[in-house]
């Protein structure tokens, strides 16, 4: 049996949006507090605060997100 048989080609592409939205959030995280401290010239309690606000807001916005489509525009209002 081939693999296109057994998932349909949605899973590939979900499969691929995830590591790719992965990829990129890892790169950001990488250099986001060398740009924040070199480049915006914030000073490194500064760039680490903001370093990690945005960590928490990546990872509380997708939750905020799933309730708001639960609660407003979901199927069981």
């Amino acid at each position: 049996m081939h693999l296109d048989s057994l998932y349909p080609a949605a899973v590939f592409c979900i499969i691929a949006t995830e590591f790719c939205e992965r990829f990129s959030f890892c790169g950001l995280r990488t250099i986001l507090s060398l740009y924040l401290r070199n480049v915006l010239e914030f000073s490194e309690d500064s760039s680490t605060i903001i370093y990690h606000i945005f960590i928490m807001g990546c990872y509380i916005v997708p939750i905020i997100g799933a309730i708001h489509a639960d609660s407003y525009f979901g199927r069981y209002r």
